[in-house]
């Protein structure tokens, strides 16, 4: 076989075994809003839908520096716990995490452990956002916190699938 078949022959097989995987999942930005609750992208109801469908969700959050807008911190959490209230808001509460202080002032940019506390958040589609901070091994030490607060929604979906409208999870 000349060298010319066999390159044609090596082309024509990788090409018919190349093909996309439809079963493999991916995150995608289904929802964004702003501190207000406004949407600024995406759909909430097919948030909503991605819910029902039981897909997994995540949230980014953030914010900026009040002294220096160019200093930001942006985070993405797994919720753990969603709630869909009266069919048209999404809230999640994320995992409790130890605190941690984030060094945006210095050219060497560092985040160090706080290992004394942790720390939880529920945040809505609304924009409505409580937080707890606990001190570790001091009984009944505890912050909270309610802000308004803008984030991103992702939901992990199949390759190609469409988040199908659904009914509320008790029908």
């Amino acid at each position: 076989m000349s060298s010319l078949a066999f390159i044609f022959f090596f082309l024509i097989m990788n090409v018919s075994c190349d093909h996309t995987n439809d079963s493999v999942e991916s995150w995608k930005v289904v929802y964004r809003h702003n501190s207000n609750g406004a949407k600024i992208l995406g759909d909430k109801q097919a948030l909503i839908d991605a819910v029902r469908n039981g897909y997994p969700i995540r949230i980014g959050f953030g914010g900026r520096s009040a002294r220096d807008s160019l200093r930001s911190v942006e985070h993405v959490a797994d919720a753990q716990f969603l709630t869909i209230a009266n069919g048209k808001e999404v809230f999640a509460q994320i995992t409790p995490i130890f605190g941690q202080t984030p060094n945006l002032e210095q050219d060497s940019l560092s985040i160090k452990l706080k290992h004394e506390n942790t720390w939880t958040m529920i945040i809505g589609t609304n924009g409505e956002r409580s937080t707890l901070s606990k001190t570790l091994h001091v009984e009944d030490q505890k912050e909270s916190g309610e802000s308004k607060r803008g984030a991103t929604w992702y939901a992990k979906v199949p390759q190609g699938m469409n988040l199908i409208d659904s009914n509320p999870l008790w029908d």
